[in-house]
């Protein structure tokens, strides 16, 4: 997923950080502006990040500091408003700059694993963190793969 978002999202603005956080490790938009820059040490996520995703981390990291060098924001995701400020970047912001929403991301990446992994509860509570009940609607929902499309011959 992280791959085929390359084209949409611009890293000048942590449009592909921010794009890869949210499919590696789903979460709400609010969760990830609040992300500090202390929680990434190396830039590296506390839970560990596949290498797309310390790439874009790495991207974003050296884009923020050309940007603001003397900031006092201690969010990883700034703009031009938050980065005057110790304020999050607004969730809005985070639509805006990955271009559809962080909770149709998060979604589409909980039921990629539910297919992958059918009825494993368990693997979607401790992959994604998400709730038992959650994952229960998300796995006993009879949720099947797409069937691949197959162009008809032209007459």
């Amino acid at each position: 997923m992280i791959a085929t978002l390359r084209w949409r999202v611009g890293e000048y603005r942590g449009g592909g950080a921010l794009a890869a956080l949210i499919a590696f490790r789903p979460q709400r938009s609010h969760q990830v502006v609040a992300i500090q820059l202390h929680e990434i040490p190396d830039s590296r996520l506390r839970h560990g990040a596949r290498r797309p995703v310390r790439q874009r981390l790495t991207a974003w990291f050296h884009e923020r500091q050309r940007r603001w060098p003397n900031t006092v924001n201690p969010h990883l995701f700034l703009n031009h408003y938050s980065a005057t400020r110790t304020a999050l970047a607004s969730t809005h912001w985070t639509t805006k700059t990955i271009g559809f929403s962080a909770q149709a991301m998060r979604m589409d990446r909980i039921v990629h694993e539910a297919i992958t992994s059918p009825g494993d509860v368990r693997r979607l509570t401790d992959m994604l963190g998400v709730s038992v009940p959650t994952a229960e609607r998300y796995t006993s929902g009879g949720i099947e793969p797409a069937e691949p499309r197959t162009t008809p011959p032209l007459p």
